[in-house]
């Protein structure tokens, strides 16, 4: 009998121990690229080095080799070499797909997915692929979701964004612009005018205001103008009068430098819900980038100075001035920009 316990028991021990290598075994698998070539416009500039990757925690470091100098048209040695979606800046990118031992695509991922933990890692590695010399390697992290993977395959995209090219406005056209900014600089003060004696908004007025602004917009274009500080002021100071009521500096529309002033307690919710209103906007334009859908960068712009204006207005808050809920409701607002 007690040989049949210490066989049994042995058995037992054996099965176990076997488990844990075959899960030590499936958590340490190596995969292979299916191609060392990598399609689409990068893979004439780089490869991938052919050999076994160890995932490791959900994540695979896949090393890439530049085998050619430059970077795809339009870009020319001049455009330079910067990392980014700005003007002037390149922005080459990759996608993997994950292959099962059948061949069968079983997860996919890209550099600068939202939400990963490598996002600015992705950024840093990006610049160092556009920095190599021929000959030259580095890597960079994908997140893999899955433990059956044994191949994988890689795919590019790039693009250049060129340099906006600044013309001067002529005279004629100065002159006509600034007499619509006076046109529109004089709706903003009867808007602001009637919200300060009646305490109303003319909103037929306040429609003409804004198709006339962006009137003024498509007229000024890209040109460079006089103007344009001028007329972003008067909008800025009209659409917060319209928004939160007219401050003290409201008609102060030539001082282009001034601060707005600091709001009363009863407009603090107003201001808190706009500044969570732009933030999720912005957040949603960041995810539509990262899908690939068209954006404008000047929104992305546009949206990020509308936070740094609310974020300064928010920071003149006494602690007295606000409640609770609202604190806390702007923390969580600024942990959802810091995680982005």
């Amino acid at each position: 009998m007690a040989g049949s316990v210490n066989y049994f028991t042995m058995k037992k021990y054996l099965l176990l121990i076997l488990s844990i290598l075959a899960v030590s075994s499936c958590g340490n698998k190596e995969i292979t690229p299916k191609t060392d070539s990598i399609s689409g416009p990068l893979g004439k500039y780089y490869k991938i080095v052919n050999r076994s990757y160890t995932p490791k925690d959900g994540l695979i470091y896949i090393e890439f080799q530049r085998i050619e100098d430059g970077l795809p048209e339009p870009w020319t040695e001049k455009c330079g070499k910067k990392y980014g979606w700005n003007d002037g800046e390149v922005e080459p990118e990759f996608s993997v797909e994950f292959l099962d031992k059948n061949g069968n695509i079983i997860c996919k991922t890209k550099t600068r997915e939202l939400g990963s933990d490598h996002f600015l890692e992705d950024i840093d590695n990006l610049q160092r692929l556009i920095d190599l010399n021929k000959g030259e390697t580095c890597s960079i992290c994908f997140d893999l979701d899955s433990d059956e993977a044994v191949q994988f395959s890689v795919s590019s995209s790039f693009e250049y964004h060129p340099e906006k090219v600044i013309v001067k406005m002529s005279a004629a056209d100065e002159s006509k612009l600034k007499a619509m900014v006076d046109n529109y600089q004089n709706m903003a003060e009867r808007i602001i005018k009637k919200q300060i004696n009646d305490n109303s908004l003319d909103f037929s007025l306040w429609g003409r205001a804004q198709e006339y602004a962006n009137d003024i917009r498509e007229f000024m274009g890209d040109y460079s103008t006089s103007q344009r500080d001028r007329f972003n002021n008067i909008e800025r100071k009209l659409s917060y009068s319209v928004t939160f009521g007219p401050q003290k500096d409201s008609l102060d529309f030539l001082d282009e430098n001034d601060d707005m002033a600091v709001l009363s307690g009863s407009n603090w919710d107003s201001m808190i819900n706009e500044f969570e209103n732009i933030v999720d906007k912005y957040i949603n334009v960041l995810y539509a980038y990262q899908n690939g859908d068209d954006f404008s960068t000047d929104e992305i712009s546009d949206y990020l100075d509308k936070i740094d204006v609310l974020s300064k207005q928010l920071a003149q808050a006494n602690d007295a001035e606000l409640t609770n809920t609202q604190k806390d409701k702007i923390i969580t607002l600024a942990n959802k920009l810091n995680n982005m």
